[in-house]
């Protein structure tokens, strides 16, 4: 059997039905905390942040994708905080993020401030990013 190189083998993929489907090539998460600061939402004031991020998000980009997790952080106190958390992930075209991005930057920054949070985590392109920078002894 012939050994294919992984970079040769990958350029060779084709995506299903390329030619009929509309490419959707940034894709952006956001991490939707289920605190408000350290005091834990009721599940219907939850519900009501994720409906309210999704909603936005879908406003802008035509649709949205959530999923459940759980998160871990420590707090700047140096307690351990675990909580519930909703991903909530967009895919759009290079325009529409260049159309959307200053709005975007505008809504993390907003709700940062109206769910108390020290930071907000979001995924952007694959790389995950927490606003604003935070110091770690584990940062390089």
């Amino acid at each position: 059997m012939t050994k294919i190189g992984r970079s040769r083998f990958k350029s060779s993929l084709r995506p299903p039905l390329k030619e009929r489907a509309t490419e959707l090539p940034i894709q952006l998460a956001i991490y939707v905390p289920s605190t408000q600061g350290d005091r834990k939402l009721t599940q219907e004031e939850y519900t009501e942040r994720v409906n309210a991020v999704e909603k936005e998000m879908s406003s802008k980009f035509g649709g949205d994708t959530s999923v459940k997790a759980q998160g871990d952080y420590v707090s700047s106190d140096g307690n351990l905080v675990k909580e519930n958390i909703s991903i909530v992930e967009v895919s759009m075209t290079n325009k529409d993020y260049a159309k959307n991005r200053n709005a975007v930057n505008r809504y993390l920054t907003q709700k940062r401030g109206e769910w108390h949070q020290e930071t907000i985590g979001y995924k952007f392109e694959d790389k995950f990013y927490m606003y604003p920078k935070f110091k770690s002894d584990s940062n390089d």
